[in-house]
Parts: structure tokens; C-alpha cells; sequence
């Protein structure tokens, strides 16, 4: 055990100058003129303050034991420019203006003999101000940042909204459409209607480096048009037709071709419908978490937002099962579409660029990994990956730029999850576990 200070032994070992604080009891207030100095003995004591701009008390210092209270209020013959309040139990000893000091002629006044102290009570003071300053500009500009976000998810959800009614006429009249072409061909032209169905069900099957080499094959062998070969091409998928099919063909071939094309506007309406609901759904409109979301539902509408990015991307998603979660979508949905993103940022120069995802259910877990084959994060980077606003650039790359993963982080970690990240040459993987047992009540709404 330490040996007590020497101005504790010469100024606050009267017994006569001693007290207690119990759990929330005030020792001064802010603004309360003060003639004491004093010891913490044992406990701990929280200093806050009220400013002027502010609408609640803001904490300020915590005084452990061994420490002094009241030390600028004393010395300066002023008021205390905090309030202090005993979070423990708390015994104090003081000394007061009737305090002569020990032994002046050998250690000088009382004020020379606390000078010390005074000394490394204002350093610490300046300290926590400036962390508290720093504190609070770090906050104003999450705050900031958080409007612009809020104010970006409005826009988006009006956008959305808007979209989804366009998408809406042309799915309705769309589908009245093909229904009416199908109707009447069924009707009157049967033979070609068989195709128009072949067309409208299946699409091009074939790869179009495959419809190229067939349509080559059949230019040659039948003396067609080259846009001939290649309808045909498309029509056959790789079958070897007889000159009799060929004869057959050539007349109503342009009716699988009306079927491919309503098949393909379906699924263009299809798809932007999922852009759409995904925009929407960061749109933030409704934060609510609830039961029973399909965690691979939310993987396949950010994989629809970055559709268009993704194109020259081999994106292999490998998801078992059904896990579903008490989540919000749309969190869920920024969280693999912020990772995704990063991805993409990485793959630029990347030859032959693939992604890969892969969905787990384990006992305790539901385990989302989404890996791509770009270059190695920088390993003096990987332990801040997460933190806001952390960049790097190399060949032209960027890293964790902005502050995509840090929400990704922010959100895991709300649900009580971990998301972690391994990169070595070839392969790049966070990996993210949800708990399953998150918000599993009989509500509909839960977290």
C-alpha cells in the first residue's frame, strides 16, 4: 500500500474536518462560492456543468479517490464552475480559509505548498475540455452527416414512390397485353403461337457467344442472312435442324422473337421493381424492426441495387435455406449493399473480377460472407477498417472509403452481431453473424 502524500498528513488528518456523501448528494453547486479545499478519502464524485446553450447537465469529470475537489474555487477566492455530486459513497476531509500553513519558514505558504496541485488540476482541467470539445465536433458532424443521410432517404422514398406508380401501368398494361397477343394467336394462328409461347416462357437460353458460333454454322450450311442465322440461332438453342425444320422456321420465326421480347420487358419491369423497393427501403421511411425478415431476400435486393455495377462481375451467391430475422429490411439491405460497394471499388483492376456470397444458418448464428478475389487490404488498415472516414489508396484504389462500412459496423453491432474481415492474395471476406435469438418475442415488432 502507497504511503500517504505529505500534505494529506500535515492538512487533512483532523478529525474534526471530515465528512460523508451519500449516492446523489451534492457537495457544491455550479455557480456556489466556495472556501474549502478538498480531499477525496474514498468514493467517486461527478463534476457537470449547464451551459448556456444547452438544455441538460453535461458531464464534465469523474474525481476518483486520492484526488482534490474544488481546488480553482478555493484558491482563486471563487465559485465553483461545476456541480459535483457523489456517484458513491464518498468520505472527504478539507481544509479552510482559518488553515495556517505547516511549517512556512520550510515548505513556504499554504499557496506555494499546493502549488503542485493547483498545476496538474488545471492541466487536467484543459484536458478534458479539449476532449470534450473534440467530442462534441465529432458528434455535430455525425449529426450533420445524419441529415444529409435522412434527407437523401426522404428524397429517395418520394423518387421511389413515384417509379413504383410508372412501373405499376406498365406491369398492369403490359401484362394485359401479352395476354391479348396470346389470346389471339392461340385462337387463329396456332402454329405460331406455339413459338410465341416457346419465346415468351424460356427467353435465349443460349449464351450469346453460343447464338454467334450456331448462327455461323447455319449461315453457312443454309445460305441465310446473317440476321436470319441468328434468329434461328436463338430459336434452335444448339439443336441441328433438318433443311424441312429450316422451311418450317423461316416463316413464323419472327413470332418466338415477339414472345423473347415480352419475355424480356417482363423481366425488365420485374427488375426494376426490385431497384425500386430496394431504394425505397433505404429510403428509411419506416425504421421499425420486425419478425419473420428472409435475411436472402434482403441479399437479392442489394444485388439489385448494384445490378448495373455488377455486370462485369462473376457474382456466385451460394444461400442455404431460409433464415429470417426480427430486422428492419432496409438496414439489412445497406449493410450488404455498403459492403458490395466496397467490393466493386476493389475489383477495378482486378482481371477476371468475382464475388461470392454465401449464407449459412448455424445453431446460434445466421453467417453472411461476402468475398471477392481484388487486391490484399493494406494489413496497417484492416484493425480500422470500421472507423469512420479511414481511406487509403493504392494503384488507384480506395479502401473503406467514407463511411459505408462503419454504418455496416454500426448496424451489425445493434442487432448484437459481429462483423469481421480476413484479406490475404485472392480472396477479400467480411463475414457477418447475426444472432437468430435476436428480438424472438410473440410481437410482430421487436429491437
Amino acid at each position: 500500500m502507497s504511503e500517504p502524500h505529505p500534505l494529506h498528513l500535515r492538512y487533512f488528518s483532523d478529525p474534526l474536518r471530515q465528512r460523508t456523501l451519500a449516492v446523489g448528494e451534492q457537495l457544491l453547486e455550479q455557480g456556489e462560492h466556495n472556501d474549502r479545499l478538498y480531499l477525496l478519502r474514498s468514493g467517486r464524485v461527478e463534476g457537470t456543468i449547464m451551459a448556456e446553450s444547452e438544455r441538460q447537465r453535461v458531464p464534465i469529470m469523474i474525481v476518483e479517490a486520492g484526488n482534490y475537489l474544488g481546488v480553482h474555487s478555493y484558491f482563486s477566492r471563487g465559485a465553483s464552475y461545476c456541480r459535483l455530486v457523489a456517484q458513491e459513497p464518498c468520505e472527504l476531509a478539507w481544509l479552510d480559509r482559518n488553515t495556517l500553513p505547516v511549517e512556512p519558514e520550510r515548505f513556504g505558504s499554504l499557496a506555494d505548498q499546493f502549488m503542485p496541485v493547483i498545476m496538474a488540476e488545471l492541466a487536467q482541467r484543459q484536458r478534458k475540455v479539449n476532449h470534450a470539445y473534440l467530442e462534441r465536433t465529432r458528434t455535430q458532424l455525425r449529426l450533420l452527416e445524419a441529415e444529409k443521410l435522412s434527407l437523401l432517404g426522404q428524397l429517395a422514398a418520394g423518387l421511389a414512390h413515384e417509379l413504383n406508380n410508372a412501373i405499376g401501368v406498365v406491369t398492369r398494361n403490359g401484362s394485359g397485353l401479352v395476354d391479348f397477343l396470346g389470346d389471339m394467336l392461340r385462337q387463329y394462328y396456332p402454329r405460331e403461337f406455339r413459338l410465341f409461347r416457346q419465346g415468351l416462357e424460356a427467353g435465349q437460353l443460349s449464351s450469346s457467344a453460343e447464338v454467334r458460333r450456331d448462327a455461323r454454322r447455319l449461315e453457312e450450311q443454309f445460305r441465310l442472312a446473317p440476321e436470319q442465322a441468328k434468329l434461328l440461332a436463338r430459336i434452335l438453342n444448339g439443336e441441328q435442324p433438318t433443311r424441312a425444320r429450316m422451311r418450317d422456321l423461316l416463316g413464323v420465326a419472327n413470332y418466338w422473337q415477339l414472345g423473347r421480347d415480352c419475355h424480356d420487358m417482363q423481366l425488365a419491369v420485374n427488375h426494376a421493381a426490385a431497384i425500386v423497393r430496394s431504394v425505397k427501403q433505404l429510403g428509411g421511411a419506416d425504421g421499425e424492426r420486425r419478425q419473420g425478415v428472409k435475411v436472402r431476400d434482403t441479399l437479392e435486393q442489394a444485388l439489385a441495387l448494384l445490378q448495373s455495377s455488377l455486370r462485369q462481375v462473376q457474382v456466385e451467391p451460394v444461400l442455404e435455406g431460409d433464415p429470417r430475422l426480427c430486422a428492419n429490411e432496409a438496414e439489412l439491405v445497406q449493410v450488404w449493399a455498403n459492403i458490395l460497394k466496397n467490393a466493386l471499388d476493389a475489383l477495378q483492376a482486378t482481371a477476371d473480377p468475382k464475388i461470392w456470397l454465401h449464407c449459412r444458418t448455424h445453431d446460434e448464428w445466421i453467417e453472411v460472407t461476402l468475398a471477392n478475389n481484388g487486391p490484399v487490404i493494406p494489413p496497417e488498415l484492416q484493425p480500422r477498417i470500421f472507423k469512420p472516414n479511414v481511406t487509403t489508396k493504392r494503384g488507384g484504389l480506395s479502401f473503406g472509403l467514407g463511411l459505408g462500412l462503419a454504418i455496416a459496423e454500426r448496424v451489425v453491432t445493434s442487432y448484437g452481431g459481429e462483423i469481421s474481415l480476413v484479406s490475404e492474395p485472392g480472396l477479400t471476406a467480411f463475414k457477418v453473424r447475426l444472432p437468430r435469438e435476436y428480438g424472438q418475442d410473440e410481437s410482430d415488432m421487436c429491437g
